[in-house]
């Protein structure tokens, strides 16, 4: 894909098209000749990044990032066509002129994902106060959070996000000619905690009141309306919380790689981690006589997922937002190795050209670190030219016996 160049222009037509589609125009200039369909497709995503900006109103998430998470992660059918009105190339440079329908719904579902990716918090719902009206703000609470896109826990343990609220129910009485009628006032009030340090990180409150004959069914009304908007109050405070608690900027020293094992790390990190939202190279420096590459990353899920993925395949060391990896020592155990078979075991090293350096050596059982671009084929070739048997295998150590 080639580079966007920063120069580009848009004008947003605000057309709805059955109050599911949007049409914006766009223009976008690309590096080199292009083709049609680079080009058509550069028009998609700059149209489709501009919209989400349009489109994204919580302020405490910057639009930018999250117009980047849809990009990299979205689903086909975002956009509903592509009409390319201008192509020409000059100056060594593609430009193209394009209309692009955007499906709405679509794009709004996309960002709802956001939620559940980022890590979406478990959320223990916890109703005070009035017993005749818990219930029903219970289960409003309920359906409407999970309207949202968050899940709802009944265990303190499992959830990250407390969702306290008192609710008060106020009768009052009154005669007129035409008879006794009620005034009905509900008040809700709302605290959310975050459970692994009790701290409250945000409040609200609604409230409101009706008159008429039925009690019941004015409660009913006003709790309907009021946990709706205690919610959508909510809402940004969640996601802020989310954005505050998982937003990650990371820099990683790569130590000792080679060229193509900095690709290569490159490549594995792109296609574990969905959120990882930009991958920056820094360059190369040296510390006591040893390479390291540096990149500056922004992941948005959880540091727990960051750690597990490199370490599947990377010994990682976590300092603050620093990351040191270094690649994995490949190793051999030898059991049942006799010290003559010591000799063997480093004469088919030497004969296959592998640099080796010997671990340790106790009970007949000899460890050998080995330097090899490919594990799994040396760890079968070594087995094949020694008649070894092996006992386990996976991509970084293999267990032999005589």
């Amino acid at each position: 894909m080639k580079k966007f160049w920063v120069v580009f222009i848009i004008s947003i037509f605000s057309v709805c098209f059955a109050q599911e589609f949007k049409e914006l125009v766009v223009e976008v200039t690309l590096d080199g000749i292009c083709g049609k369909e680079e080009v058509m497709e550069a028009l998609e995503r700059k149209a489709l990044f501009e919209y989400i900006k349009n489109a994204w109103k919580e302020e405490d998430v910057p639009a930018e990032v999250i117009a980047k998470y849809v990009l990299k992660n979205r689903p086909l059918g975002y956009v509903k066509e592509v009409e390319l009105l201008e192509l020409k190339v000059e100056d060594g440079k593609t430009r193209g002129k394009g209309k692009v329908i955007i499906s709405e719904g679509k794009v709004i579902t996309g960002i709802k994902e956001l939620v559940e990716d980022l890590g979406n918090p478990r959320i223990l719902v916890r109703v005070e106060g009035n017993d005749e009206a818990k219930e029903m703000v219970y289960s409003s609470l309920v359906k409407n959070l999970k309207d949202k896109g968050f899940e709802i826990v009944k265990n303190a343990e499992r959830s990250d996000v407390v969702c306290n609220v008192d609710v008060k129910v106020d009768v009052e009485e009154e005669i007129d000619e035409y008879g006794k009628r009620y005034i009905v006032g509900v008040n809700l009030s709302l605290d959310l905690v975050d459970r692994k340090s009790s701290m409250v990180f945000a409040t609200s409150e609604v409230s409101n009141r009706m008159n008429g004959v039925n009690v019941s069914f004015m409660v009913g009304l006003l709790i309907e309306e009021l946990v709706k908007s205690l919610v959508e109050k909510a809402y940004p405070d969640i996601m802020e919380f989310l954005w505050s608690r998982y937003n990650r900027q990371y820099e990683i020293h790569l130590l000792g790689f080679t060229g193509k094992e900095v690709e290569d790390f490159k490549e594995f990190l792109e296609k574990k981690l969905s959120l990882l939202l930009d991958l920056n190279d820094r360059g190369v420096k040296t510390e006591n006589g040893v390479n390291v590459h540096v990149f500056e990353i922004t992941y948005m899920g959880k540091p727990t997922r960051l750690s597990s993925v490199l370490e599947e395949k990377y010994d990682t060391r976590f300092s603050g937002n620093i990351i040191e990896i270094e690649k994995r020592k490949i190793y051999i155990i030898v059991k049942k190795c006799s010290s003559d078979r010591i000799q063997e075991v480093f004469k088919m090293m030497r004969k296959l050209n592998v640099i080796y350096k010997l671990d340790s050596y106790k009970s007949e059982t000899l460890r050998i670190s080995v330097k090899v671009d490919n594990p799994i084929e040396f760890f079968m070739k070594f087995s094949d030219v020694l008649k070894l048997t092996i006992l386990e295998m996976d991509e970084n150590h293999c267990v032999y016996t005589f």
